[in-house]
């Protein structure tokens, strides 16, 4: 055991030289005693978490699934339940007498009494066109993830993994208006089409107080809501350090801190530090009757440099018991406050959930009664609805559908510091401001003949048709960049939705994949975007291999 937690001490060491820092993030647990730890493989996860989330009306945030999984999970069941109780706890291969796979779809795998450690390659390799540009990826890794002192002791989880992607037009359009790539923050140029990038995180789970807290520190990304977008707080954008406080009060109320650090917007400079800002977010939610939810939420981002250049956090934002704009305003300071409400309702009989959020960034009643469309009134809501079929059926079938809309301005701030983004990318929905959307989602595992009982078929299917008003070329600000400081307004009263230069996009994406074993995924990939080229348009087919990986994300815009 002691040589396995210095191999694992030895790899992490690596990882941080590799990086600049050393990534830790934690999965929200609500049991707050076992402590897991979490790689998402995709629409299987995705499909048996909306499975979970519409049947058992116990989520108080769609991010809070892994608590319940040794309560609801049966290996003999059918096979998505199968494939996700083998990825938290691997059946024993009695027959293999080898060292290697001896437990389900884990190269390595020690375990003892109050202790377990896997180790396990990570592989993504893909090729595929679009409009005669080669695509393709090359994503090679390692994963450690363990349990030391059982289910009260600590959770972990750590993986590191060496990218060279050749992606489709739009990342190279998304590129050029926010000098980042999507979901990351440091990247190169790979011969002249391509890029390079190392990724990496890792987590650790534990509870200080038994049965009531459950704390989370980390390098990761937080999602807030029950949609497949979030108007709150979305993991669209790149990973960043977070310490992560949640509360249970009895069965029916939870509470929510996160407090954070973001990265100001910045291009990629060579051996410079990047500048700071830091964000602190409470959330409440309660359980009303036996079907409905509710949440409020209020999210604060703030810088504090002083003279010297010091960018420190500022102590009395950690109160974490305290409305955010009763500390900013006893502070003397301008920091950008959000408020958001959310809502989920069950509908048993038919197998399904309705969602919804409204964010309010700031507004005036007396410009409300007036309709003056001014420019400070900024807000935006999501509807949404999902339906999933229960485990029992041998088939397994999820469909979500959403609209969100936000006005102009909306998560920008006149202090280009303060705007709700990390790194050039929003840290809400990846439009940003002045849009509306409607996106749909099906994630559909049929029962069909494989090699093996054990195997499995899966398809993703997602669409999204959007419109969004963006600056006309002369750089006019008409409040669809929310990086841009909000000063610079073309006026304050008639700010319409689509104002600016008028972009409108369709975006489809849809994957096949064969599930092979524990881990093992062959893809066949289809993507099509249709629409302005400030986005990217064009038509993809691409098919490849993934090992303990998810599929990359392309619903961005």
């Amino acid at each position: 055991m002691v040589k396995s937690v210095t191999f694992v001490y030895k790899m992490f060491r690596r990882a941080q030289k590799l990086t600049g820092f050393f990534l830790l993030c934690v999965v929200f647990n609500t049991s707050l005693t076992a402590q897991y730890w979490y790689r998402s493989t995709g629409s299987l996860h995705e499909l048996w978490i909306n499975n979970l989330d519409v049947q058992k009306a116990k989520f108080h945030n769609k991010q809070q699934w892994v608590n319940v999984l040794e309560d609801n999970l049966s290996p003999d069941s059918f096979n998505v339940d199968w494939f996700l109780m083998n990825d938290f706890s691997p059946t024993k291969q009695s027959e293999n007498k080898l060292p290697f796979y001896e437990y389900s779809g884990q190269l390595y795998h020690e375990k003892g009494e109050k202790y377990s450690l896997f180790v396990n390659p990570l592989l993504h390799l893909s090729y595929g066109s679009e409009n005669g540009k080669t695509l393709y990826q090359n994503t090679r890794g390692v994963e450690f993830k363990g349990n030391l002192g059982g289910k009260n002791g600590l959770g972990f989880y750590s993986v590191i993994t060496e990218n060279q992607w050749s992606p489709p037009s739009y990342v190279d359009s998304f590129r050029n208006r926010n000098e980042v790539i999507p979901g990351q923050i440091w990247y190169k140029d790979f011969k002249g089409n391509a890029y390079d990038f190392i990724g990496a995180r890792g987590y650790i789970t534990f509870s200080p107080i038994k049965d009531f807290v459950s704390a989370q520190f980390g390098h990761d990304k937080n999602f807030i809501g029950f949609g497949e977008r979030s108007l709150i707080l979305s993991d669209f954008a790149a990973p960043y350090l977070f310490l992560k406080l949640n509360t249970k009060f009895g069965k029916y109320i939870e509470y929510q801190n996160i407090f954070s650090r973001y990265t100001n917007q910045s291009p990629l400079l060579g051996n410079t530090l990047f500048s700071h800002k830091f964000g602190a977010t409470h959330r409440i939610s309660a359980k009303l009757g036996k079907r409905t939810f509710l949440g409020i939420s209020e999210m604060l981002v703030f810088d504090r440099n002083d003279s010297l250049g010091n960018n420190r956090y500022d102590l009395a934002y950690l109160n974490p018991i305290i409305f955010l704009r009763a500390v900013e305003i006893d502070a003397g300071s301008n920091d950008n406050v959000i408020m958001a409400l959310d809502i989920k309702h069950h509908f048993p009989k038919f197998n399904s959930i309705a969602y919804g959020q409204f964010v309010l960034d700031e507004f005036s009643i007396n410009f409300i009664r007036q309709r003056n469309n001014w420019w400070g009134n900024k807000f935006g809501y999501q509807l949404g609805a999902k339906y999933a079929n229960k485990a029992s059926q041998k088939s397994q079938l999820s469909v979500s559908a959403e609209y969100n809309r936000v006005r102009p301005y909306t998560y920008s701030h006149f202090n280009s510091s303060s705007n709700y983004s990390h790194f050039n990318q929003a840290l809400a929905h990846p439009f940003g401001s002045n849009f509306h959307e409607l996106f749909t989602r099906i994630n559909w595992v049929p029962h069909l003949r494989t090699l093996r009982k054990q195997d499995a078929i899966i398809f993703d299917f997602s669409l999204s048709i959007a419109r969004k008003g963006v600056d006309t070329i002369g750089g006019a600000n008409f409040g669809g960049n929310i990086l841009v400081d909000n000063s610079t307004r073309v006026q304050d009263f008639n700010n319409n939705i689509f104002q600016g230069r008028e972009v409108n996009s369709v975006i489809l994406n849809s994957t096949l994949s064969y599930r092979l074993g524990q881990a093992s995924y062959f893809d066949i990939s289809f993507g099509y975007r249709a629409g302005s080229q400030y986005i990217g348009a064009g038509t993809s087919l691409s098919i490849g291999y993934r090992l303990n990986t998810d599929f990359r994300n392309s619903s961005w815009y």
